[in-house]
């Protein structure tokens, strides 16, 4: 988590909802010490979005928790955090 600062919240529709519909950046998803997914956007519709099953593989990890940062280019940190933190749900199959 420390590469979204020190901010945590529980993976929960209560949560997201209290985010700004206009907040745009970087969040990442996790369950334990796990990352599940990092990805851009404007992030309470993204994070809505995979709370209702988008994405088979998060539904599938069923992440606890969530974080973001606001980021004007969300192109080049949502790439450096993919590469640093290596989430299950990111991954390419080869």
């Amino acid at each position: 988590m420390a590469a979204f600062g020190s901010q945590s919240y529980p993976c929960t529709e209560q949560a997201i909802l209290a985010l700004s519909a206009t907040l745009h950046g970087v969040y990442g998803l996790w369950r334990q010490s796990t990352w599940v997914y990092v990805g851009k956007g404007t992030i309470r519709d993204r994070l809505l979005g995979h709370l209702n099953g988008d994405n088979p593989c998060i539904r599938r990890a069923g992440p606890t928790n969530f974080a973001y940062t606001q980021a004007g280019h969300a192109e080049p940190e949502e790439k450096r955090l993919i590469l640093l933190l290596t989430p299950t749900c990111n991954r390419k199959e080869r």
